[in-house]
């Protein structure tokens, strides 16, 4: 997610560059746009996807900031 001063509006991005798709937001509709992003890109189950969803949102008095969620601990059962 990137946040920077400017006019209030947001876009997100996601998928590969042949397929990628890309769209303006307003405010409220970011919640929604980033739980449909991630369920087309790993499914209703969560899971594990390479795939990055980008998010910048531009806010009158807002910081210049760039934040990175990396993924925690995953533990996939293997065997029995």
């Amino acid at each position: 997610m990137a946040l920077r001063q400017g006019e209030e509006r947001a876009w997100i991005a996601y998928g590969e560059d042949d397929n990628r798709t890309e769209k303006e937001l307003t405010m409220p509709e970011i919640a929604g746009a980033i739980e449909a992003a991630t369920s087309e890109l790993a499914g209703t189950n969560k899971g594990i996807v390479d795939t990055q969803i980008h998010l910048k949102v531009q806010r009158l008095n807002a910081p210049d900031l760039t934040l990175i969620d990396l993924p925690g601990i995953v533990r996939v059962p293997v065997g029995d």
